[in-house]
């Protein structure tokens, strides 16, 4: 059985629409959770600050170079 490695950092991002009633989700393609919804994310880089790695998990995820949203720190909420 392949394991998956262990991430020490990561994060997920939700992204929510204007008026708070749509989040887009992406579908899992592979390993764990399969074909069911979630955030996009993934792990943090030595060296990368949270929102960093929000930004490009989200964009390499989604397949677009900047999405239909804008990134802006002050609207990203980390937990």
């Amino acid at each position: 059985m392949k394991t998956e490695k262990t991430l020490l950092k990561a994060v997920v991002v939700f992204v929510i629409s204007k008026d708070r009633k749509k989040v887009l989700l992406a579908v899992k393609a592979k390993k764990i959770g399969a074909g069911c919804r979630n955030g996009y994310g993934g792990g943090q880089e030595e060296g990368e600050d949270s929102f960093g790695a929000a930004v490009r998990e989200t964009k390499a995820e989604s397949g677009g170079k900047n999405g239909p949203w804008p990134w802006n720190r002050h609207r990203l909420h980390l937990a």
